[in-house]
């Protein structure tokens, strides 16, 4: 059981980190048109609906567990900023292709699984919704390239709630 909760103690930290690195911008750093094309959609209905179209940025991991971390971001034209995240754990270190839970903790240390969020705010003021259901489909993936479709859905700690849904990604690192 140690080990176990060691485990999840450490990818919760990931994900912890995660968050807050989106949590401390600050948003003014955040370009308002970027400078590639969007890699990132998703339909969002709930506390928000609208349609996502970020910019993401591929991290792999592997201290202390192996995974990869996808953020990205999108500011629309009244300077409100919406980011999007996703992690997925590789309890067995190798990047592998397959249709995983997407949870708010980890299910088992043997298993593969992801978390995510969904976030909007400025400068002043930041909403932060956790997702609690849903899934990742990873059709292609390696050190520099991911191609997946997601859904999830995401609460904050009001109990205000989001829907992701036909999200789809492809992000290639050169």
């Amino acid at each position: 059981m140690v080990f176990k909760m060691n485990k999840w103690l450490s990818n919760l930290g990931l994900s912890v980190i995660l968050l807050l690195l989106v949590a401390c911008s600050n948003g003014n750093d955040v370009p308002t048109t970027p400078n590639y094309p969007p890699n990132i959609f998703a339909d969002v209905s709930g506390s928000y609906d609208m349609h996502y179209k970020g910019l993401g940025k591929l991290f792999i991991t592997n201290s202390p567990s192996y995974g990869i971390s996808i953020t990205s971001f999108y500011r629309d034209s009244l300077g409100k900023t919406y980011y999007l995240g996703l992690n997925v754990y590789f309890p067995g270190g190798k990047l592998t292709t397959g249709t995983f839970p997407i949870v708010s903790q980890a299910p088992d240390s043997s298993k593969i699984y992801g978390v995510a969020f969904f976030e909007v705010g400025n400068a002043s003021y930041k909403q932060t919704f956790i997702s609690y259901s849903g899934e990742i489909t990873i059709s292609n993936v390696s050190n520099n390239k991911i191609e997946a479709t997601f859904k999830f859905l995401a609460k904050d700690s009001d109990k205000n709630s989001v829907m992701i849904e036909n999200g789809s990604l492809l992000i290639k690192e050169e």
